[in-house]
């Protein structure tokens, strides 16, 4: 199942911004679609981190540089 699981969680996360973008179309000041982008990046960037031979990545580390 390992080479499901990024298959799932990329497919999930397009799904997410997806939906987003069809928000932010509709309500292009929201501050919660603005936060909501903020959250997906830092996992995109987290789950890049952890696939880079980093075995498991500083999650609150990376939480930190991205607030």
């Amino acid at each position: 199942m390992g080479g499901e699981v990024p298959m799932v969680i990329t497919h999930a996360l397009s799904e997410i911004k997806d939906a987003l973008r069809e928000l932010r179309h509709s309500a292009p000041d929201s501050v919660l679609v603005s936060l909501a982008e903020q959250k997906i990046a830092m996992i995109e960037r987290g789950y890049y981190w952890a696939n880079q031979d980093f075995h498991d990545a500083d999650w609150n580390g990376l939480a930190g540089r991205n607030a």
